[in-house]
């Protein structure tokens, strides 16, 4: 069981919604998409095709888009659902609690020119953003505490 449908059934969410949702809210990376507002636009047509194709219902679509949304938690943006509370939490514990901030710069996955130095800026805004606005449970804070923690002290020594 993934943390995604660990949290879903923690709180009582449609664990199937967040498993869209998860698979879902990225996807347009495939064909290279990067950037907001592009990655999400792409990430919304391509699930509502993909997720009509394979039958599911009007409603069951609106609640992935609705839980998608949000979930970068930017601009004052909340998830108003618990789907997209848990997608938000899930997200930020994958980026928290893996190698997902030096595996980005390594493998340059960023589109555009950065600098090692405007990485390391957007990096810790990043951190701060998927510690402090991202993550809905506390129990799951407290877990991602240290890492959180040991990713600020890196990057801040730059």
């Amino acid at each position: 069981m993934g943390i995604r449908t660990k949290i879903a059934d923690e709180v009582g969410a449609n664990a199937e919604t967040v498993i869209l949702s998860a698979l879902f809210h990225d996807i347009a990376r495939v064909w290279g998409v990067q950037r907001d507002p592009d990655l999400m636009d792409k990430s919304l047509e391509t699930t509502e095709e993909i997720m009509a194709r394979h039958g599911y219902s009007t409603a069951e679509i609106q609640a992935v888009k609705d839980a998608i949304i949000p979930h970068s938690c930017r601009d004052g943006m909340k998830p108003y659902t618990e789907e997209g509370r848990v997608l938000a939490t899930a997200d930020a514990l994958a980026h928290l609690m893996t190698d997902f901030y030096f595996a980005l710069w390594e493998n340059h996955w960023l589109a555009g020119n950065m600098t090692f130095d405007d990485y390391v800026a957007w990096a810790l805004k990043k951190i701060e953003r998927d510690f402090h606005r991202k993550i809905f449970y506390d129990k799951w804070r407290k877990i991602a505490e240290r890492k959180y923690n040991d990713l600020k002290s890196h990057f801040a020594q730059f």
